[in-house]
């Protein structure tokens, strides 16, 4: 792990969580975020008819407002998954077993 980015993985942990997350969606809009290198060809894929560079995606809980998913696939995700469309934003909500 490189010194920038263990800086940056602490910071945002000091952060709320859902700050954090804004922060972490501007920065890789702002082309900060990682980029994978080729896929190797065994990894590729095909699911319903779609041909994917590999089966590992992003849910679609990360990019719900489909700001950032260039900057994903980049990252090596063979597919990202984005948040549907709402006409009003949805207050985040907690995990199943979560209280509160």
């Amino acid at each position: 792990m490189s010194f920038v980015h263990a800086l940056a993985t602490r910071a945002l942990r000091g952060l709320d969580p859902e700050d954090a997350h804004g922060l972490a969606i501007q920065a890789l809009k702002a082309g900060l975020g990682p980029v994978a290198g080729r896929d190797d060809p065994i990894l590729a894929t095909e699911l319903c008819g779609l041909k994917l560079s590999n089966p590992v995606g992003l849910a679609p809980g990360f990019d719900k407002n489909a700001e950032a998913f260039g900057p994903m696939l980049r990252a090596g995700f063979g597919f990202v998954e984005c948040g549907t469309v709402t006409p009003c934003p949805r207050p985040a909500t907690l995990g199943p077993g979560s209280s509160g």
